[in-house]
Parts: structure tokens; sequence; C-alpha cells
């Protein structure tokens, strides 16, 4: 088990990971600066078990919800749990337990886009001092290129270098796709291609790198990307690669997350705002049903209509009996019974009578479709009897 667990845990640190020789993307915070208290009160620490060193990053949406790359959740590790409120992965905050995962529907490897995943946790996480939950931006939001970003988290301080145990920053700006993809395949010729569900964001020998995949990209304090993938770790001219948010936001509020830009809970969770419906328009509201004396729905009023139509009136028997009876000179409900002929002493039927034919068909002697065979081929007791017609019209 502990074995599998480390395997995992490498796994996803390295899964996007592509070295510089061109085989292809790496996770990536390189040419930081370590993080002031409380700047990034939504980050935890994504690791394998308690006490051992995070693999990844990921961004607390509620109480109990949890945004990470969905790279990161293949082959997680069945112990896994997150740290939040911590600048320390390794130690403090409070510690909550995975306890299922959604990756989004239309996640792929390779080439790794849409990488995005839900991550739901117990017990609750709530809000405190050092712990907020992050805002999202609105459902098809996007960036202008050069807009100021930033980037947390714990990975390594350079590209195969040691993971800090404190948390890092580093201040990027965002790309445009069609610049940000012929940037990189001047470099990597091989490169996957860029694509609508992708922001790139990159800085003079800044960036992500391995270990800080999952974790949060932030335009002011509303997170608007998930750390990735990229080729190297602060290659020059080579932008990093982070799951946009801003299309995904109808995905992550499917999973019972919070409203844009609200600050974290549940939605509908407060009770200060309307429910808000597609669009965001307020949702009506459900219709008044009546209620009865105690309160509980449905009741009618005098002069209401039934809810259901009444059942159909049988006529009943002359002393009043429990329906079906038939009156006088009614048809029957059911036809009669068939008559079936008996045997000269009146037996039971069935029996064949003088002129009607043997109830075994000619060629069918002896066959019983309904009894299974015996292990010798006949019922216990029986003896074996060539069954043919003269036999036949002497038991009639």
């Amino acid at each position: 088990m502990a074995v599998a667990a480390v395997i995992a845990m490498l796994a996803a640190q390295t899964a996007t990971a592509l070295p510089l020789s061109g085989e292809g993307p790496t996770v990536k915070i390189v040419n930081g600066q370590p993080a002031a208290p409380g700047k990034y009160p939504y980050i935890v620490a994504l690791l394998p078990r308690e006490g051992a060193p995070n693999f990844c990053g990921g961004t607390i949406i509620n109480q109990n919800t949890v945004l990470t790359a969905a790279h990161c959740c293949q082959g997680m590790p069945q112990n896994a749990v997150v740290r939040a409120g911590s600048y320390n992965r390794l130690s403090g905050g409070k510690v909550s337990r995975v306890v299922s995962q959604s990756i989004h529907p239309q996640f792929t490897p390779e080439p790794l886009d849409n990488d995005v995943c839900i991550l739901k946790i117990s017990p609750d996480i709530q809000e405190s001092q050092s712990i907020k939950y992050a805002k999202l931006p609105q459902q098809g939001s996007d960036l202008e290129d050069g807009t100021p970003v930033m980037v947390a988290g714990w990975g390594n301080l350079q590209q195969g270098g040691q993971s800090p145990d404190d948390l890092r920053e580093v201040a990027l700006t965002t790309v445009g796709r069609a610049q940000c993809q012929n940037m990189i395949r001047q470099q990597v010729p091989q490169a996957q291609p860029i694509t609508q569900n992708v922001v790139c964001a990159g800085a003079q020998a800044k960036d992500a790198c391995n270990g800080d995949s999952g974790g949060p990209l932030v335009q002011g304090d509303t997170l608007v990307g998930v750390v990735s993938y990229g080729y190297g770790c602060a290659r020059q001219g080579v932008p990093g690669v982070y799951a946009r948010v801003g299309n995904k936001v109808d995905f992550i509020q499917g999973q019972g997350t919070q409203s844009p830009g609200d600050g974290g809970g549940d939605v509908d969770d407060s009770g200060d705002t309307p429910p808000q419906g597609p669009g965001g328009q307020p949702r009506p509201p459900p219709p008044t049903v009546p209620t009865g004396p105690g309160g509980q729905p449905p009741f009618l009023g005098p002069g209401s209509p039934p809810l259901y139509p009444p059942p159909p009136t049988l006529p009943t028997g002359p002393s009043g009996g429990q329906p079906p009876f038939t009156g006088p000179g009614s048809p029957p409900l059911y036809p009669p019974p068939p008559t079936l002929p008996t045997g000269p002493s009146g037996g039971q039927p069935p029996f064949t009578g003088g002129n009607v034919p043997p109830i075994l068909s000619p060629g069918l002697e002896g066959v019983s479709p309904f009894l299974p065979p015996a292990p010798n081929g006949f019922l216990d007791g029986a003896e074996e009897v060539t069954v043919t017609p003269a036999l036949v019209s002497e038991i009639a």
C-alpha cells in the first residue's frame, strides 16, 4: 500500500511533466518569493497522507469542496488529505480527508486539456482568520493579454531542485493563446496545441514548477486558472499553461459549489440572495399549495376540485355486498371457463373422448416439455415404457 501511494504521488507530480529535451510538458514556483501571511487563504496542499509532502496544490471553494487539476486526481492515494490554513505544507492548519473526486467529463491526458477536478472533503473546513473560500469568475469570462496574475505553491524552486516547506508566490503576465502557441513551438516543435480551455502566463525566468500542479492562478482575489503544465520550469520564452477557470464555472457549480464572486459557501446556502436560475436570473418561487389544519399539504378547501378523479362505481349484490356483482340481465364480467370432457367415471380432466384425438400427437410419443430429465433419464421409481398409439388408445 505504501509503495502504491508513493507511485501515485510521483505520477501526479510528473504526469504532465515533459522535460526540456522536448519530450513533453512539466507541471510547474521558480524565482519567486515567500508569500506574505494571509495573502492566499484559499490555497491548500494535497497530501498522499497526513504528514507526507504534498504532491499537488488546490483551492478551497467552500466548506467541503476543493478545486485542483484533473491529472492530480488520477491515481490519487486512498488516504489523501488536504491541509488548509497553513503556509507550511507539513504542519498546522486544518486537515480534511478526500472522500470523492469528479474529473471534468471532457478531460484528456494527451493532449492535456480540461485539466480540472473537484474534490469533496470530510470533515468540513469552515472559514476562519486563516482560511477563506476562493472567488470564482463569471462563466465565460476570459483574460486580456498582458493581465497581471499571481501563482502560489510549494513546488520545486528550480527544475529538478528541492521543494520548500513554506508557501511561495510569483508574479506573471498573461499571454494570448496564439502568441503562446508560437512561442512554445519555437522551442518545442512537437508541443501540444493551445486550446480555449487554457490560460498562458509567464515572466522573465519566473514560473511554477513540479509540485505546484492544481494550485491557484489568481487575478487579484479571483481564481482564474489552475496550474496545469509547461515545458521545463521558467524556460526562456516558454510560457506556462494553466487550466482556464472562466469556462469551467458551470461545471464547478454543478458539483455543489459557490456562485461566481460571492466569496464562498454553497449556492443559496446563506439565504441572503434569491436563488439564481440560468443566466443569473432569479428563479421563480415555488407554487403555493394550500395546507390543512396541521399545515401539511395537500389539503382541499371547500369547493376545491378533487386532486384525482373518483374511482369507477361497480354494481353490488342484493345485500350491498362487495363488487364485482352483475345486476339482473347484465352480461357476465368474464367468459365462462371451457368445459373439458371427463373420463367414464367422471374423473378429472384431461381425458380424451371417443372422437377426440389423443393428447400426444404422432411423433411426440414419450415427450414431456415440463419435467426436467432425471440423472438416469427416468423419474425415480419409473420404468421404461414405449408409448405407442395403440397404448394411448387402450388408456383412453
